[in-house]
């Protein structure tokens, strides 16, 4: 699949699933790009995978429902989905490592994709873009964004194509939208 990150506001059609993998995709994108605007203040960023677990997403619906049940035998309970975020928060190992990313207690490579930086300085700008007037100056100040020459879309509307950040279309790997 692909992931245009201007429609990530899915005002079109929606899928849940895709949905979920998309918001999936955007988290490693930004905890990249942050990463990169934090290095050397001490703060470092990590994205957890707390594995398949059973939770209510896809209750909506007859086939989510049905689906969930299929699979349950093999899904994990929240309290061993928890063990990766418990795992990247408690081990003093990990402390100081920047732009993690943790499944099954260990950490992980993402797809090319997930770690281009190109990607993410995509993301990050669109991001931006959309929380431009959210965004307090201590932040701005710290992440090193100029507010004053961000564009501010009308509320809600994703971007003129005039003014998107790039026309990038990021691949999604089939391991990204298991996520």
């Amino acid at each position: 699949g692909t992931l245009d990150v201007a429609s990530t506001n899915v005002e079109s059609s929606f899928s849940s699933f895709y949905t979920y993998c998309a918001s999936k995709l955007c988290q490693i994108l930004m905890t990249g790009a942050l990463q990169r605007r934090l290095k050397g203040s001490g703060i470092t960023m990590t994205t957890v995978h707390p594995g398949t677990v059973k939770t209510m997403i896809g209750s909506e619906s007859v086939l989510g429902r049905a689906w969930m049940k299929f699979l349950t035998p093999v899904l994990r309970t929240p309290l061993q989905g928890a063990a990766s975020i418990l795992y990247a928060c408690l081990n003093p190992e990990l402390e100081g490592q920047e732009h993690l990313y943790i499944a099954d207690c260990r950490p992980t490579e993402t797809k090319a994709h997930a770690s281009d930086p190109a990607n993410q300085e995509e993301m990050f700008d669109y991001s931006v873009s959309l929380l431009r007037d959210y965004i307090r100056s201590e932040g701005a100040q710290l992440l090193g964004i100029d507010l004053s020459s961000v564009a501010s879309p009308a509320a809600g509307a994703p971007l003129p194509e005039s003014d998107r950040p790039g026309k990038t279309v990021l691949k999604q790997s089939d391991e990204t939208s298991s996520t």
